[in-house]
């Protein structure tokens, strides 16, 4: 824990300070504040340089109606600002200093309650949880107003808190498991397929304490994430949200890479005319994004159903949009720079301390959609396995867990694939990446428990209590 919180007060606190710049997202958290850049350069505003420092002037406000709890990490970052900022300046280390807090929370309780034990095991988990945890490729998001991380840490915390229900089952830690899920989904509508497998999940701690009031109470939590996870849905902007997602797939994705686009829009039921488009992206220059014409032939026909359509109608052409995005799935950092300006360092420059994880990932993790589909094969076969092997209940939630992400894993790869491709697909895959490196911790975390040689045949890296570090 000391290490954890070491490493990141040392790239969040201390000069040089090391974040994240702004790729043109961070307006839809902070104009709700009133935040805004102090420089009025472009290339000191986005891109290239982070910025530690913000203005906070109501000139600055707008409210695209974007939902996400990363607002409420904000709201609370604020107020930790006036203790020590001056008047008018929002030090983004506020928000840091939340996140952090957050993290070390989550950290606790995955080392208390992931159910690994023998000296191998104990050790390998350590090591894991800090190289994850303390790795510039995520902790760099906590300077930023990116939503992935608050959608990092809720994750964290969520997982946390359902390793302590199966571990010790109370109302108490059954709540964590509500909250901490419900501000993850809300993080961002991408999360609203991960928060629908949760809500399955749930109905599957039924049997862990006999009584029809835990059974109720753990009907109602499914309940509960189901219907927020779709309510969430209905929440995510149009304008701000669904119009570019739209705009990317059809003439980013679809269309460059066709033999005959004028066909596909003609199958999307769009007019041909549009295909003048073809590979623009709705911020560039010539994009028609705020035409009343475009509106009405574009907006007004297309939907997330058509779409699905067309690529279920294509299925090769769907595979060669897999694989495009599959190159981009090991690399963890957008290409955006991690230092400020003041520093003097070059632009769009990264960090590379405290990379060794996103390095060996960015390295040696599979970077095509035939290994994805071994890693994926592989580990659903192992899961197999060891639930025939297994007969208690625990043991078998447990591996019903690991299938949970992998199945939310698979869902994030094909929404980021179908919604928009390859546009900036190392930001969008983050929470992708989050569920495959934790998949793969966990299966390094069965083997060490093999090699351990516990009561072989009997997996007793599985254990009754929490050994707390």
């Amino acid at each position: 824990m000391a290490a954890i919180a070491a490493s990141l007060v040392w790239q969040l606190f201390l000069p040089p300070l090391i974040g994240l710049a702004d790729q043109g997202d961070f307006s839809r958290i902070m104009g709700r504040f009133d935040i805004g850049h102090l420089s009025d350069k472009f290339y000191d505003r986005y891109f290239a340089y982070f910025e530690s420092k913000y203005r906070i002037d109501k000139t600055e406000h707008w409210d695209p109606g974007f939902v996400s709890s990363q607002s409420l990490l904000v709201a609370i970052a604020l107020r930790i600002n006036w203790l020590f900022s001056k008047p008018g300046i929002f030090d983004i280390r506020s928000l840091a200093l939340v996140l952090t807090a957050l993290e070390l929370v989550a950290a606790w309780l995955l080392l208390a309650y992931a159910p690994v034990q023998g000296r191998i095991g104990r050790e390998v988990l350590l090591g894991i949880v800090f190289l994850m945890l303390s790795d510039v490729g995520y902790v760099s998001y906590f300077n930023s107003f990116y939503s992935e991380s608050a959608s990092f840490v809720f994750f964290l915390l969520a997982l946390g808190f359902v390793l302590m229900t199966i571990t010790r089952p109370s109302y108490g830690s059954l709540l964590g498991v509500l909250v901490t899920s419900l501000l993850f989904v809300s993080a961002k509508g991408q999360n609203v397929p991960a928060g629908i497998i949760l809500a399955a999940f749930s109905l599957r701690l039924l049997g862990l304490k006999p009584g029809l009031v835990w059974r109720w109470v753990c009907a109602g939590v499914a309940l509960c994430l189901f219907s927020s996870s779709l309510y969430y849905y209905t929440l995510t902007p149009r304008e701000v949200t669904m119009k570019p997602s739209y705009y990317l797939s059809v003439f980013y994705e679809i269309l460059p890479y066709s033999s005959s686009p004028r066909q596909d829009l003609v199958e999307l039921g769009l007019d041909p005319k549009l295909l003048k488009y073809s590979g623009t992206r709705p911020w560039s220059p010539d994009a028609p994004l705020n035409d009343p014409d475009f509106e009405h032939s574009f907006f007004e026909k297309i939907s997330l159903p058509k779409i699905i359509r067309f690529h279920l109608h294509h299925p090769i052409r769907l595979l060669e949009t897999l694989q495009r995005c599959a190159g981009y799935a090991p690399g963890l950092r957008p290409w955006v720079g991690n230092y400020e300006k003041s520093e003097g360092r070059f632009p769009w420059l990264q960090s590379h301390t405290f990379n060794l994880w996103s390095s060996l990932r960015s390295k040696y993790s599979p970077g095509s959609l035939k290994s994805f589909a071994w890693f994926f094969l592989v580990s659903f076969s192992g899961i197999a396995l060891l639930y025939h092997r297994n007969s208690t209940m625990r043991d078998r939630l447990l591996l019903e867990l690991q299938a949970a992400l992998l199945l939310m894993a698979i869902l994030q790869f094909l929404t980021v694939a179908i919604v928009v491709g390859t546009h900036e697909a190392t930001k969008h895959l983050f929470l992708f990446d989050l569920l495959v490196d934790v998949c793969f911790a966990s299966a390094v975390l069965w083997l060490a428990g093999f090699l351990a040689r516990l009561r072989p045949f009997r997996f007793s890296i599985f254990r009754e209590g929490p050994v707390v570090p």
